[in-house]
Formats: structure tokens, sequence, C-alpha cells
């Protein structure tokens, strides 16, 4: 397909990662994610498939850049300027409150 077609353009390989982080998010039990370019939001379900020991060791060791909002969002202050930034942090983040057996 390169040979007829060329490369995927940035957006294109920015959609398929979405929809890689979408599955991987669902697994997990996460409702919803939302990323700027100065931090984000993590939505969990119910019950999420998360190490919630992980979740909570984020927060105490840097409490100005995560923080829970009750017991079903984690909020982040991370800089991203570019779409590609703010994928690779969500996919780092996503794997950091993974479980073990999950993963």
């Amino acid at each position: 397909m390169i040979d007829r077609f060329g490369l995927l353009p940035e957006p294109a390989k920015n959609l398929i990662a979405v929809a890689r982080i979408r599955q991987i998010a669902q697994a997990m039990g996460i409702e919803r994610i939302e990323a700027g370019p100065g931090g984000g939001l993590i939505q969990f379900s119910a019950k999420p498939q998360v190490d919630v020991g992980a979740v909570i060791g984020m927060v105490q060791a840097s409490p100005a850049v995560y923080r829970l909002e009750g017991e079903e969002k984690l909020r982040f202050r991370l800089e991203t300027e570019t779409p590609e930034a703010r994928i690779e942090t969500i996919e780092k983040l996503l794997e950091a409150i993974r479980l073990p057996e999950a993963a």
C-alpha cells in the first residue's frame, strides 16, 4: 500500500493511535479520557480494572501533577504541545496504572 498511496499522514496515524488507546481504556474500565495542551482527565467506571495503588502512588508522589476528584476521576497537569505528545502521554499514563495481569 505504501508504494501506491505513500506513508500515512500524521492525522491518520493519530487516528489509529487514538483508536488503540480507546480499546485499551475500555478494557481497563475507563469511560472517558480528555487531553489538551495543559493536561487532562481520566474518568473511571464504577469498577475499573486499574492498579489503585499505582494511582494513589502517583497522586502522593506528584500532587502538583495528579489529583483525584472523587473516586472516579484522575486529573493531570502535563504540558504537551502536539497531538503526538498528548497521545504518548496518555499511553504512558495508562501503562502506569494498568493492572499487571491485564498487561
